[in-house]
């Protein structure tokens, strides 16, 4: 019911906005408040990673994918934060054709079985991981579904990382590479990304090496612990073979 006073409304008999309209607005205002500040302070990327995470939580299916993988908090809110979602072959084909053509995004494959293909994709224009629906191939599928969600998460991680951290973790992957230039499931993983940039080979060689390589050296082992609790399972996990 409305109150009049000299035929106006009387505010101060009009009921309040609905509880939830006045959460929406508050969080509204909290989101830009955040990126403005973020952005003038350099915290644009994780300050929009955070407001995803309240606006739009994520399923149930990409969550599963983010425990499967022993992601530890900062993996998750990385993945998670990303938007991430399982797609159809259509869906995902047209959202990771950048990677495709090497024009912005970071794509992962996976060769087990012979010849790598493209499972995901992470497009940093967008903030967005893109994830092959593999669900026909069954349990294989999970694990593989699991492997990628875990390199793409990976490309978020190297992408928040420093121009001097990204330097000394070069050095480091790159002579885990050396150590292995003569071992063919190492050769075999990088060899579809042998065209690539040396700075796009630094971003895939830490999201390959840190899913698919066993016995790195104790300072990488320590950086990877930083996103995920268990690595050796992971490892154990990205041997599946495609079918």
């Amino acid at each position: 019911m409305d109150y009049y006073i000299d035929g106006e409304p009387d505010s101060r008999f009009q009921p309040d906005p609905p509880r939830r309209s006045r959460d929406l607005l508050l969080w509204a205002g909290i989101a830009l408040v955040l990126l403005i500040a973020g952005a003038a302070i350099g915290w644009a990327p994780a300050v929009t990673e955070q407001v995803r995470a309240w606006t739009s939580p994520a399923d149930s299916a990409t969550r599963k994918l983010a425990d499967a993988a022993g992601m530890t908090s900062t993996g998750q809110r990385l993945f998670l934060g990303a938007d991430p979602s399982i797609e159809p072959a259509s869906t995902f084909d047209k959202a990771c054709a950048d990677a495709d053509s090497g024009t912005g995004a970071e794509s992962g494959g996976h060769s087990g079985g012979g010849g790598a293909q493209t499972l995901g994709c992470f497009v940093p224009s967008s903030g967005i991981i893109h994830i092959r629906d593999l669900g026909a191939l069954g349990p294989s599928g999970a694990d593989l579904e699991t492997v990628t969600a875990a390199h793409e998460m990976l490309h978020v991680a190297w992408e928040r990382t420093g121009r001097a951290e990204r330097e000394r973790l070069t050095a480091l992957l790159e002579a885990e590479a050396a150590k292995r230039a003569d071992d063919p499931s190492f050769t075999g993983m990088l060899a579809p990304y042998g065209d690539i940039s040396a700075l796009a080979r630094d971003d895939e060689l830490h999201s390959l090496v840190g899913t698919e390589t066993a016995g790195l050296s104790p300072e990488l082992e320590e950086h990877y612990a930083h996103y995920f609790l268990d690595r050796a399972a992971l490892v154990d996990l990205s041997a599946t073979p495609t079918r």
